[in-house]
């Protein structure tokens, strides 16, 4: 484990890529990663299969989900843990949405901040969820406007989304795909002393992750597959000319035309290095 963490440092900071067939291994442990989320007794039931993703059995993440929210009943009123419940519940259907952006309305009819606002802060505290905060210009100081809301496992996001395995990775579902990548790449680069951030034009061009890195705000830009093409970090580079970028894929590490190439199995390293 030791060596392939220096193997793959080395190939980070050199900005050289994999052999073929180990990074080909990689990706796929990493759409297995999707499914079975970083909590330690799905990882374990993944092991007791072999890590055979076709007979994994997924109820171990609806334990986890149920002892989550039985657990919330001992810390709030039976009303707030309603309230709660209905808000970790709508996380998929926020995620789903167009833009994103986290609606009250999308938790019951009606709903409005005013009545949800401490539940998201419950969740916040808890460490169960992240926020994810529209800068309004990528400078140093990163100014807060409009918030997103992304769940701390990605296999929970699966579990709660009631998703299969070939509704994953099926070409009718490269919607949530996308989200489930996005939210798994907040997981791997989220710190607690560290706010994630992301960018929007006013003609819809949008950058998935800005961050600041050795004192230069750095534009990241996720992509689900090996097609890379990009209209939004065009956008984005020629409005602000950042030092670099960063695009996050299934492409093997590389450096062209002024973007770093991290793949997905490697994206904590982001924040590692």
């Amino acid at each position: 484990m030791g060596d392939r963490k220096r193997r793959t440092s080395k190939c980070y900071i050199s900005n050289k890529g994999m052999y073929e067939v180990i990074h080909n291994k990689l990706i796929n442990l990493y759409k297995d990663f999707l499914v079975v989320g970083g909590m330690l007794a799905s990882i374990l039931k993944y092991l007791e299969v072999n890590q055979d993703i076709s007979i994994y059995d997924n109820s171990v993440k609806r334990n986890i989900l149920d002892d989550y929210i039985n657990d919330m009943s001992k810390y709030t009123t039976s009303s707030e843990n309603i309230k709660i419940e209905k808000t970790y519940k709508s996380i998929p259907i926020q995620l789903g949405r167009d833009n994103n952006k986290f609606s009250y309305k999308l938790i019951e009819e009606g709903g409005r901040k005013v009545h949800y606002e401490t539940s998201i802060d419950w969740f916040l505290n808890s460490q169960m969820i992240y926020k994810y905060i529209l800068v309004e210009k990528p400078d140093i100081h990163l100014l807060y406007m409009k918030n997103k809301i992304f769940i701390n496992d990605v296999g929970l996001l699966v579990e709660l989304a009631k998703l299969k395995v070939k509704d994953i990775f099926s070409d009718e579902s490269k919607l949530f795909s996308g989200i489930l990548t996005e939210n798994y790449v907040a997981q791997m680069i989220n710190e607690r002393t560290y706010n994630l951030n992301y960018w929007k034009s006013k003609s819809n061009a949008e950058i998935d992750f800005i961050r600041s890195i050795n004192g230069n705000v750095v534009p990241i830009e996720v992509k689900v597959s090996m097609n890379t093409k990009s209209k939004s970090v065009n956008v984005y580079i020629e409005r602000y000319n950042p030092k670099y970028s960063i695009r996050v894929s299934a492409k093997n590490f590389g450096f062209v035309n002024n973007i770093k190439s991290v793949p997905l199995y490697e994206v904590h390293l982001i924040k590692e290095l």
